[in-house]
């Protein structure tokens, strides 16, 4: 069984990151606060370079902290966002249904390839796509957008509506994805430590050759490396 609150004082035991990545006006800002349960109908300012929001999720007597960090879309803010991706164990793409579908595509494909070549291979990848209320009909992810979604390996989206907080269309199920994926992080982190330390030597080898032959890489391989403990 889990829950959630925000803005906890308790102390917990764990802490995943999270980072938003998407266009300006995408709703990446007050898509976050419907998870911490805000209702947000108003137009929301852009963010200036970052925003930051915790929320405490409890799973079988455990307190798992995730901190994300709601990054700007703005292109002038785009050399910060690497740096915030480097230890990031969750990775959420939003898009908006306002845009075309070559639009959504390209977008996709720039933010996917932007995180790609600077977080960890283990990293989790969910997709969002918000503003749900200001389009008719059922199609959402166009021709364009489908087949960028395969090529970028992510197998599912989610369709959301952010401005009426967690009641908004499709926020429960995005913020089960998320709980689920922080509650991955996590075992994963368990099950490594267990592992003997020869194992976990050959591991740590085997991670700084591959990200030492990415011939993509925009920055230090040794910036890549995420050792946080839970």
């Amino acid at each position: 069984m889990s829950g959630a609150e925000c803005n906890s004082n308790d102390t917990s035991t764990s802490v995943v990151k999270l980072v938003t990545l998407g266009d300006v006006g995408t709703g990446k800002t007050t898509l976050c606060q419907a998870m911490c349960g805000t209702v947000n109908e108003a137009a929301t300012a852009p963010t200036l370079g970052l925003d930051f929001w915790s929320k405490l999720v409890h799973h079988n007597h455990e307190r798992i902290r995730l901190n994300a960090y709601d990054t700007s879309g703005q292109e002038r803010f785009e050399a910060l966002t690497p740096s915030y991706l480097r230890t990031a164990d969750i990775v959420l793409l939003v898009l908006s249904c306002t845009s075309h579908d070559k639009d959504m595509a390209d977008q996709l494909k720039k933010w996917h390839d932007m995180a790609r070549n600077n977080v960890s291979p283990g990293a989790r990848y969910i997709v969002a796509i918000t503003k749900r209320d200001l389009v008719d009909g059922t199609l959402i992810a166009g021709p364009m957008t489908a087949n960028q979604l395969v090529r970028c390996g992510l197998s599912r989206y989610h369709v959301v509506t952010g401005k009426h907080g967690f009641d908004g269309a499709g926020v429960h199920g995005l913020w089960d994805d998320v709980v689920q994926a922080v509650i991955s992080c996590c075992a994963e982190r368990s099950a490594q430590r267990r592992q003997p330390l020869s194992v976990q030597v050959a591991r740590y080898n085997n991670t700084t050759s591959a990200v030492n032959n990415d011939k993509n890489l925009s920055c230090p391989p040794w910036r890549r490396l995420h050792f946080d403990c839970c």
